[in-house]
């Protein structure tokens, strides 16, 4: 399994970058979710067809949550 990271900008920094580098804020706020993801559903891949269900296993548990919506004031009858 490969997880990108971004890239450096300029390519004779991609592999120091991608091997030896800290990550930055930015990527430990999605990459720490992945991870602990990927751990929780990592024994999914010992099962028959385990590779489908464990991506879909690591993308449901690392999908934003959608905010609920507020039903609208006054309760939808006319005044």
């Amino acid at each position: 399994m490969r997880i990108g990271v971004g890239h450096p900008g300029e390519r004779h920094q991609v592999t120091k970058y991608l091997v030896t580098a800290r990550f930055d804020d930015a990527d430990e706020q999605w990459l720490v979710p992945l991870i602990d993801a990927i751990l929780d559903s990592l024994p999914l891949l010992a099962e028959d067809g385990g590779d489908a269900k464990f991506t879909n296993k690591v993308a449901l548990l690392t999908k934003p949550k959608r905010e609920k919506k507020e039903p609208p004031a006054g309760g939808g009858e006319d005044d």
